[in-house]
C-alpha cells in the first residue's frame, strides 16, 4: 500500500496527511471540494474501504426518484446503502470511528462547523449519494441506458438535471472481481465499499458552514446472503429452520 494511503496514528498528523481541496470535476455543482492526500504529485482523492452486511439498499441508477415528480424531485433524489455489523461489533465500530475522524479532519481543515448530521453510529453506516447533477452550462453526457430509464422521463430533463455516473458494482467470485448490475446487491450480503467524502462549504458568518456527505463510489459483493446462510447451515449440521434478516433503521 502506498505510504500516503496509510492513515497516521496521531490526529495532528492526520491534519497534515489530508487536505480539503477544490474538486477538479468542474461539472460538480454541489460538492465543490474533496478530501485529498496532502502529497506532492497528481491530486488523489482520499478513498477508504469499509465492510459490512447490507441492511438497506437502493442503488438503482435513478435511486428513490419518482418519475412523476420530474424536475421538481431531482434535487432530493438519493441512492443509499446502509451497512450493519450483524454481531461483528468491534471491527465495525473501528470503521465508524475512522469515518468520524475523517469528517473531523474535513471540518478542522476548513476551520468551520459541521452543518449536517452524519448518519453513522452503533445502528449502522448509511452512505448516500445524489442521483442527479445539475447540468449548468456544460455539455452533458448521461450515464443512463434505456433500461435504466424505462419511462424516458429522466432523459427528458437532461438539459436541467442528468445522471453523471452510476455506482460501480462488482462481485468477487472464484478469485476474480467482475463487473455486475446494481440489482445483484441485496439485503444480507457481505460487501466491501469504497467511500469518499463529498464536501460543501458555505459562506461564513463567523465560521464556514461545512456539509459533509459520506458517499459510495464502488461496491464489491464479497459473499452473498444465500452463500453465507448455506455455509452456516453446513456448520450447524443443517439444523436451521429458516432465516431472518434484521432491518436496521437509522436513529
Amino acid at each position: 500500500m502506498p505510504v500516503e494511503q496509510v492513515i497516521p496514528m496521531q490526529y495532528p498528523d492526520v491534519l497534515d496527511w489530508a487536505a480539503v481541496v477544490r474538486n477538479p470535476d468542474e461539472k460538480e455543482k454541489l460538492y465543490k471540494h474533496i478530501l485529498a492526500y496532502a502529497v506532492s504529485g497528481p491530486l488523489k482523492e482520499v478513498v477508504i474501504d469499509v465492510q459490512g452486511f447490507v441492511g438497506k439498499v437502493n442503488i438503482h441508477p435513478l435511486g428513490d426518484w419518482n418519475p412523476n415528480t420530474g424536475v421538481g424531485g431531482a434535487a432530493g433524489a438519493k441512492q443509499y446503502l446502509q451497512l450493519v455489523d450483524c454481531g461483528h461489533t468491534i471491527p465495525f465500530r473501528a470503521q465508524v470511528e475512522a469515518i468520524s475522524h475523517l469528517v473531523d479532519v474535513v471540518v478542522d481543515n476548513c476551520n468551520g462547523e459541521l452543518s449536517n448530521r452524519i448518519k453513522i453510529g452503533e445502528k449502522g453506516i448509511r452512505l448516500e449519494r445524489n442521483v442527479f447533477t445539475r447540468a449548468g452550462d456544460c455539455a452533458v453526457q448521461s450515464a443512463l441506458t434505456i433500461v435504466d430509464d424505462l419511462t424516458g422521463k429522466a432523459g427528458e430533463m437532461e438539459q436541467s438535471w442528468y445522471v453523471k455516473e452510476k455506482v460501480v458494482v462488482l462481485e468477487y467470485k472464484n478469485g476474480e472481481t467482475v463487473r455486475r448490475n446494481h440489482a445483484i446487491v441485496k439485503v444480507g450480503d457481505f460487501v466491501n465499499v469504497s467511500v469518499v467524502l463529498q464536501i460543501q462549504k458555505r459562506p461564513p458568518l463567523v465560521k464556514p458552514k461545512v456539509r459533509v456527505n459520506v458517499s459510495m463510489k464502488e461496491i464489491t459483493v464479497l459473499e452473498s446472503k444465500s452463500k453465507i446462510f448455506s455455509e452456516y447451515q453446513k456448520k450447524a449440521g443443517g439444523g436451521l429452520g429458516g432465516s431472518t434478516t434484521r432491518d436496521v433503521s437509522m436513529a
